[in-house]
């Protein structure tokens, strides 16, 4: 049956995934309840139904694991529901849907775009902020990357909406640069003025007072020849910047999750109460 021109690849590929997504979600709700209880605690029944009522009945265990894979298992089902329909965005085949002789060409994307970087760095911050043990902290990576997540999906909307407005790939870039300009510039300079010093803070927290000093004036004179370097150099290659620009916010963001796991390190308390004697 699955050989069979019925099922396309990718509609066989998606429901594969969310069958073994949604097995390996009912086993982790078993396995991580048994890991915590007994059977005879939790009896055969609860420790069945749990899973399969998402919990409502009955224990699922680690629920963080369970959720994941459930959430899996359901948007790969979705997308296996979706290809199946558009038969893998086969041509001919959606050309017979809508009953015309051929589908409409349509542009592919021109230039590159920064918004799935923005987007798997948010996400990456979304998962420390869950998984840290300082709740002020968990609060700071968890929100800034809800943030950029949404900063992402908008970036990403308004460059597809400007690449589809002509038929002209020059037009559609002024059109997107119009509208992306003016926020762009200010909005990436106090987002990155306050990731960096957030990040290398969690750093200078985490260790000693003489690493801490070294590493301060290292990241300082990096930055300062970098920005040199950038300024009286006549020609700059745009990929370089970038290269360098993701280098810089790669190593910001290790330097915040170190120190987010590491933890701020003793301070002594200096300024005694002084005994006066008269």
């Amino acid at each position: 049956m699955f050989r069979s021109r019925l099922f396309t690849p990718a509609f066989r590929f998606y429901t594969g995934l969310a069958i073994w997504s949604l097995v390996f979600a009912l086993v982790t709700a078993i396995s991580t309840t048994l890991d915590e209880q007994s059977l005879d605690d939790v009896g055969v029944l609860d420790l069945v139904l749990g899973p399969i009522s998402l919990g409502w009945k009955g224990s699922v265990g680690s629920h963080l694991t369970y959720v994941l894979l459930l959430s899996v298992a359901v948007v790969a089902a979705g997308l296996a529901g979706v290809l199946i329909a558009s038969r893998d965005a086969d041509p001919d085949a959606q050309a017979s849907l809508v009953q015309v002789e051929r589908v409409p060409r349509t542009r592919p994307p021109a230039g590159s775009s920064y918004a799935p970087l923005i987007g798997a760095l948010g996400l990456a911050a979304v998962a420390v902020g869950l998984a840290g043990s300082d709740a002020g902290t968990n609060q700071a990576f968890f929100r800034g990357g809800i943030v950029a997540v949404v900063i992402a999906l908008l970036l990403w909307a308004l460059r597809a909406w400007a690449e589809s407005s002509t038929g002209d790939d020059t037009t559609n870039l002024e059109i997107y640069h119009k509208f992306i300009d003016p926020v762009r510039v200010p909005v990436l300079a106090v987002v990155g003025v306050v990731a960096f010093g957030y990040g290398i803070s969690r750093l200078l927290l985490a260790v000693n007072k003489d690493a801490s000093t070294a590493i301060f004036g290292i990241a300082a004179l990096l930055l300062f020849l970098v920005m040199a370097a950038l300024a009286l150099l006549p020609k700059v290659s745009k990929n370089v910047i970038v290269v360098l620009a993701v280098v810089g916010v790669v190593l910001v963001f290790a330097a915040g999750v170190f120190g987010l796991s590491e933890g701020a390190r003793d301070f002594e308390k200096h300024g005694a109460d002084t005994e006066h004697s008269e």
